[in-house]
């Protein structure tokens, strides 16, 4: 995926997590975009290290300063850190790609739906645990393992907090496994005269 199709994308996340009540701080769009990239497997090519709130990428950071030096995306301060809002540039940048956004915008609904309420701590949890069942995929095979890899970590995180993320994030797993595979079924199903638009395989 080229650069314009990635900053339209970042474009629509974060409309869509405003849409959800997110805060929608930098730490919603780095955590959002890891988990789209790695649970629905969306070819955006960005490189995460762990970093201090979790998984984490300078290349997607230097894309969210161009997208505010190009006047894509306003930072409104606050308090606690500026919110993003897409532009007006933003959103005509975003009628130039609409079968990119169209193809993934399910995905970006399911997880600004999923993450966009979360306060950052909530966030860390969560994708620290997906870092690690992506990384240490043996891990996963135990939950006390996998907890306890995540601890390791993140040792400020309290030990019942990560389990409730990794019960969370196997819920989440399942439900984007189902997800794509609706996805994949639906044409499928549609070509074999099995189900219409308004049927269960829409997604």
């Amino acid at each position: 995926m080229n650069r314009l199709k990635r900053m339209a994308l970042i474009g629509l996340l974060v409309q869509k997590l405003k849409e959800n009540h997110s805060w929608c701080g930098e730490t919603h769009i780095q955590k959002s975009i890891y988990f789209l990239q790695e649970l629905f497997d969306i070819p955006l090519n960005y490189n995460f290290i762990l970093y201090k709130f979790g998984p984490f990428s300078f290349d997607l950071r230097d894309d969210l300063s161009e997208c505010m030096a190009c006047e894509l995306i306003d930072a409104i301060p606050d308090f606690y850190g500026p919110h993003l809002y897409p532009t007006d540039y933003m959103k005509k940048l975003m009628t130039k790609f609409p079968k990119t956004l169209q193809k993934y915008s399910s995905q970006v609904d399911f997880i600004a739906e999923k993450l966009g309420p979360k306060n950052v701590s909530q966030l860390e949890r969560l994708s620290t645990a997906l870092y690690v069942a992506q990384k240490y995929p043996d891990l996963t095979k135990n939950e006390d393992n996998w907890l306890e890899k995540v601890h390791q970590l993140k040792p400020h995180q309290s030990k019942e907090r990560i389990s409730q993320a990794i019960k969370e994030l196997q819920t989440l797993i399942w439900e984007a496994r189902l997800k794509s595979l609706k996805r994949e079924l639906k044409p499928l199903a549609k070509r074999a005269g099995l189900v219409t638009e308004e049927d269960v395989f829409e997604v």
